[in-house]
């Protein structure tokens, strides 16, 4: 048994060594001052302004065993400074990615990605931006590109209280100065019907039990050496099937638009404008119209406070670009070198609401830096005022400007 053991132990460096391991990832700190204007802080005319700083820590292992078949197995580490649980072990380490690539040696024009793995929608995240659990073929093809796959997330997995199935296609086409996509997204979902003995709040809505989603949409993007442009146009329905606690079915509808350009003054200045679109409810009407998703990471009009910002997201008001209420946002990217100004106008589309007939949620701008201290390390900093408008007024009782000033220092590997 002895001479078994040794054997192993000598042959295990050989086959140790038929592996091409490789490593990359990132480190974060942050750190932001910011005021607490969220929705739950209704009726709040002096919201609470809170200081948090927090750190993050991703690091991947990429084992290629042949030019057919590579794993990859992520962990994350996040925190915030001061917390008692900073040194208790496996409480805030997670598994981020583990999934395999692999091509079939019958099939050379297949290769195939299974396991815990990243997906993000091709129109902004307006739909699905986060890791899951599945299945993804990607067929090679010279003349497009083209993916299909599955994911299934249960119970706490991406959002409480649900089972979804999603099952994703995408093709695409790149011409010269060209490309232009499709893709067709299907979630069937089912939410925990214990979710109301739970709830965080009496006021929680009765949803159904069973849900489908669809989503179908285009995207394009045209680019030159001094400007591009483009944009997207993405389809939503929804069928909210009969149940107990839901006792009709219902179908529902909605749109998101997004339109960009950007112009190149020169090698270090560039000015970018976008125009995004969901419609809102007709509180009257028996036609239900909005947009819907399942877990959005808005990010596309580089807004720090409204929506996710690219220096600190914990503040951020909205992480979706279609609700109930329906957006209309306007806004403006500019940048010199290292430094940057956004600002933005957001309103809702909604009609014949009860509370107020005040659309405006807000103005916001924000001064900002992105400054490369040495080889993959950058030193981020932004300050965001958000003025809130006349429907944030009367809805939520939010009047005072609130503001973020956050900094963040990332090093990637």
């Amino acid at each position: 048994m002895k001479r078994l053991l040794l054997i192993a132990l000598l042959l295990l460096p050989l086959s140790v060594s038929a592996v091409d391991f490789s490593w990359n990832g990132m480190f974060r700190t942050r750190t932001a001052d910011f005021t607490e204007h969220h929705w739950y802080n209704v009726g709040v005319e002096n919201p609470d302004v809170n200081t948090l700083t927090d750190y993050r820590m991703r690091l991947f292992t990429n084992a290629v065993f042949s030019d057919s078949l590579k794993a990859v197995w992520g962990v994350e580490v996040d925190g915030v400074w001061g917390n008692e649980e900073q040194n208790r072990d496996e409480i805030n380490v997670k598994t981020k990615h583990l999934y395999m690539d692999f091509a079939p040696d019958f099939l050379d024009m297949l290769s195939v990605r299974v396991g815990l793995q990243p997906y993000k929608d091709p129109f902004g995240s307006a739909i699905f931006d986060e890791d899951a659990v599945g299945i993804f073929f990607f067929p090679k093809f010279e003349s497009f590109n083209l993916k299909a796959g599955w994911l299934q997330f249960h119970n706490q997995d991406i959002s409480e209280d649900r089972d979804d199935n999603l099952f994703v296609l995408e093709g695409s086409k790149d011409f010269d100065s060209f490309s232009l996509g499709a893709a067709f997204l299907y979630d069937m979902g089912f939410r925990d019907p214990h979710i109301l003995d739970h709830a965080m709040s009496p006021m929680i809505m009765i949803w159904p039990l069973e849900y489908n989603n669809m989503w179908l949409g285009i995207h394009g993007k045209y680019h030159t050496d001094a400007l591009e442009a483009g944009g997207h146009f993405v389809y939503n329905s929804s069928t909210f099937t009969e149940n107990i606690d839901f006792p009709i079915d219902v179908d529902s509808s909605g749109f998101f638009a997004y339109l960009y350009g950007k112009y190149n003054i020169s090698e270090k200045m560039n000015v970018k404008l976008h125009f995004g679109y969901t419609p809102g409810m007709d509180y009257d009407s028996d036609d239900l119209t909005f947009f819907t998703a399942i877990k959005p990471q808005a990010n596309l009009y580089g807004l720090e406070y409204f929506f996710y910002g690219p220096v600190f997201d914990h503040a951020t008001m909205l992480n979706t670009y279609g609700d109930y209420f329906g957006q209309t946002v306007l806004a403006l990217n500019i940048n010199y070198d290292f430094l940057y100004m956004n600002a933005g106008m957001i309103k809702a589309n909604f009609d014949n609401y009860s509370s107020t007939d005040e659309k405006e949620f807000g103005k916001e701008i924000d001064f900002g830096f992105n400054y490369p201290v040495t080889d993959g390390l950058t030193l981020s900093g932004v300050y965001a005022l958000f003025m809130p408008g006349k429907f944030m007024e009367e809805r939520y009782g939010h009047k005072e400007t609130a503001h973020e000033l956050a900094f963040k220092l990332e090093y990637q590997f």
